[in-house]
C-alpha cells in the first residue's frame, strides 16, 4: 500500500477510515475513475466490438460514493445499476439516488449473501482491500454472477489468477488531474448463476438484499 494510502488509514486500517468518513468520503480519484469508465464505455463496449462488454446492466460493488455510477449515467444514462458497500451505503445513495446494500467482501467470499445476476461488475478503488484470504473466494463468487468484470485501482494488486474464474482481456491506465488508475477487464470462465432472462429481476436481487 502507498505511504498515500497509510496516510489515509492511519491506525484504524481500511475498516476503521471508511466507518469514520461514511457520510463525507470524498474519493481523491475520482476524475481518474470518470476517465477509466468513459474508456470502458468508448473502446470496449458493445456495440464498439462484437465481443465487448454489455453495461446494459452493471453491479457497483463496494460503490463509495457512487463514483463509478455517475461516470456511467454520464455518457449511459440508461445503464441499469444496483450496487453495494459495507461503509458508504448511506453516501451513495444520498449522491445517487439508488438502494445500496451494506453487503461486504467477505459477505460475498463465504456465501453469506449473493450478488443479483448482471452483466458487468465493477469495482473501483476497493478490490485491492480485499483481504488476501478472502479473494479467492470472492472471485470465484463474482464470476459466477456476471460475464465481465472491471477493476479500477490505484495500485498493481489486486492480482486476479485464472483459476479464480476469470480470464484478463485488456488492461491500461488512465490519468486525470495528476492521478492515475489501472483499468483492468476480465471475462468469466465461469457459467453465470441465472439465466440472461432473469438478470435485474426480482427473484435475484431477494437474495441480496
Amino acid at each position: 500500500m502507498s505511504q498515500a494510502f497509510r496516510d489515509h488509514y492511519a491506525s484504524d486500517g481500511p475498516a476503521g477510515y471508511y466507518q469514520r468518513h461514511a457520510a463525507d468520503y470524498r474519493n481523491p480519484h475520482q476524475p481518474a475513475v470518470q476517465v477509466a469508465i468513459a474508456h470502458a464505455l468508448t473502446h470496449w463496449s458493445t456495440p464498439t466490438r462484437p465481443d465487448g462488454i454489455d453495461f446494459s446492466e452493471v453491479f457497483d460493488l463496494a460503490a463509495g460514493g457512487g463514483e463509478a455510477t455517475l461516470a456511467l449515467w454520464q455518457l449511459r444514462p440508461e445503464v441499469r445499476v444496483q450496487a453495494c458497500d459495507p461503509y458508504t451505503a448511506q453516501l451513495y445513495e444520498r449522491q445517487t439516488g439508488l438502494p445500496c446494500a451494506s453487503t461486504s467482501f467477505e459477505d460475498l467470499a463465504t456465501g453469506r449473501a449473493v450478488l443479483p445476476a448482471s452483466r458487468c461488475i465493477v469495482c473501483s478503488c476497493a478490490l485491492h482491500l480485499a483481504g488476501e484470504s478472502w479473494l479467492p473466494g470472492l472471485c470465484l463468487a463474482l464470476a459466477q454472477c456476471a460475464r465481465d468484470l472491471l477493476v479500477i485501482t490505484p495500485l498493481t494488486r489486486p492480482e486476479i489468477r485464472p483459476e479464480w474464474g476469470w480470464q484478463a482481456m485488456q488492461a491500461v491506465t488512465c490519468t486525470a488531474q495528476g492521478r492515475s488508475v489501472r483499468l483492468r477487464w476480465y471475462r468469466s470462465t465461469l457459467a453465470p448463476a441465472a439465466s440472461s432472462d432473469s438478470v435485474g429481476g426480482d427473484s435475484n436481487q431477494s437474495q441480496f438484499l
